[in-house]
């Protein structure tokens, strides 16, 4: 009598590929539940599984409503009407992948919210812009400030404990 040696080999077979079929969301799906659910049921009969909601537009803005301690209460950065959670509850009832899309550094309004988050000028008063302001310069984020990074970090963490797996 010998023992059996033969293992189970499911675990080296890959998983099913399936495709994604995503649209983008227009903002204002994100401005109540009846137009979420409307965007939504218009997304799945027009044969999409995956959409693509910008969460942090290039104004620096939420379009969802985020809980964090330094956004929470500022109602010129937290747009939302929506929070995370309630926007991945509704993607996944009507059988829809959220994706969370955010602008990084392209930023106009996060330069000012935190002190030294942005480019600022070697004499330490002036914010750099892009181009000179009367000409429609705008602050961009400074990926070499932690300042920065922590709140890109905690956007990601916040959306990620919401139920959103792809940003």
């Amino acid at each position: 009598g010998g023992s059996d040696t033969t293992k189970d080999n499911t675990s080296s077979v890959p998983n099913e590929v399936t495709s994604a079929f995503a649209t983008v969301a227009p903002d204002s799906a994100l401005k109540s539940d009846a137009a979420l659910n409307k965007f939504l049921a218009s997304a799945k009969d027009s044969g999409y599984n995956t959409a693509v909601f910008t969460l942090k537009n290039t104004t620096g803005e939420l379009l969802y409503k985020s809980s964090l301690k330094a956004v929470k209460d500022n109602t010129d950065v937290n747009k939302g009407s929506l929070t995370a959670a309630q926007i991945v509850k509704a993607c996944k009832t009507a059988g829809i992948t959220p994706v969370a899309a955010i602008t990084t550094l392209y930023d106009r309004k996060t330069p000012y919210l935190f002190d030294n988050a942005g480019y600022i000028i070697s004499d330490g008063n002036w914010s750099w812009l892009d181009a000179a302001a009367d000409n429609g310069g705008k602050p961009w984020l400074n990926p070499y400030k932690k300042v920065a990074c922590d709140y890109l970090i905690a956007l990601q963490n916040e959306l990620v404990s919401k139920g959103f797996d792809t940003i």
